[in-house]
Order: structure tokens, then sequence, then C-alpha cells
């Protein structure tokens, strides 16, 4: 069950600063961080971030994706808010969320777990969730974005999708003539 609620989100964070002030990126390592400001991606290199807990923490995410992905490869996000200051393409973001908002605009296979997490005022482009264990309640974007449950074992009912003029294209059309 997502555990945010909007005061949460809207207090008051102070600001996390950079450890590293000559690039103004963070280098951290083993540190679980509560209710802060956190902006990964702002300095003149990548942040360092190994083996981090964020709870409860507002993180602004300010650098091209694959950045974003290489600075928060293994770190573990709880009942933040995460905002994307730009479109994200990761390749594999290989992060876990748990109970977590998300705003801006995502391309990206997220190889989990995500967990209880709330995309409602995020875009989803190409967005794949890679892990086996259940999502939980996840809160999904509304039309036009298209869920696509086990595609493998449904791909029969993509042929069925309709070719609505209002739609983002047919299904068969955008992922390549099915079989």
């Amino acid at each position: 069950m997502l555990m945010l609620d909007i005061k949460s989100l809207t207090r008051k964070r102070d600001l996390l600063e950079p450890n590293e002030p000559g690039f103004g990126i963070h280098n951290r390592r083993d540190e679980t961080i509560v209710g802060m400001k956190v902006e990964i991606g702002g300095g003149d290199a990548c942040d360092k971030l190994y083996s981090c807990t964020f709870k409860d923490c507002e993180i602004r995410l300010r650098a091209p994706g694959p950045l974003i992905g290489a600075a928060t490869r293994g770190q573990v996000f709880e009942d933040c808010h995460i905002w994307a200051a730009q479109k994200q393409s990761i390749a594999t973001w290989e992060a876990t969320f748990l109970r977590c908002r998300f705003r801006g605009t995502f391309a990206a296979r997220f190889s989990g777990p995500v967990k209880d997490c709330d995309f409602t005022n995020a875009t989803l482009l190409s967005a794949t969730f890679l892990q086996s264990e259940p999502l939980g309640d996840i809160k999904w974007p509304t039309w036009p974005h298209v869920i696509i449950d086990s595609p493998t074992d449904n791909h029969q009912e993509w042929k069925t999708f309709p070719n609505h003029p209002t739609s983002i294209g047919s299904l068969s059309g955008r992922l390549g003539q099915l079989q």
C-alpha cells in the first residue's frame, strides 16, 4: 500500500549538499539518508553512490538518463518522490523503488524491484518491469498509456487492439509484425 501523502510531498526538506564540492557531486557509501532533498546529476561529474538507502526523500534527477542510471545503480529508494527534470532514458535501471511517487518522463527498463509505487504524475514511454515478483499496489498513469501484462502469454490479444484515431497507433504497427 502506498504510504506517501500530500503533506510528506510538499513539506520543505533540507538540501543534501554534495560532499565533493569541487565537482558539485555526491560521493556516498553505505549511508541511509532520511527526509532530505537530493539532487542527482546536478554537478560537473557523475555522482558516486554506493549501497545507499534513501527514505522519505525528494529525489531530483537533473542529468540525462545514462548518468542517472549509473549514479543510482544498486541504490534503494523507500517512500521517495522521484522527479525527472528532463526525460530519463535508462537502458536498465538497476535500483529498488518501494512506495515511491514518480513525476516526469521515463523510458526505462526497471530491473526492480518496483513495488507499491505511484506513476500517476509520470509519463512512461516504453517502460518495462523485469521483476518476477508482483508489483503490488501500482498506480498507473491514465490514458493514453497502455499496459501490456504478460506479453508472451497475451500476444494473440494484441492483434485485437483497436486502431482508434485517438490512440497512439496499433500495437502491431508499433511493436513490429506479430506472429
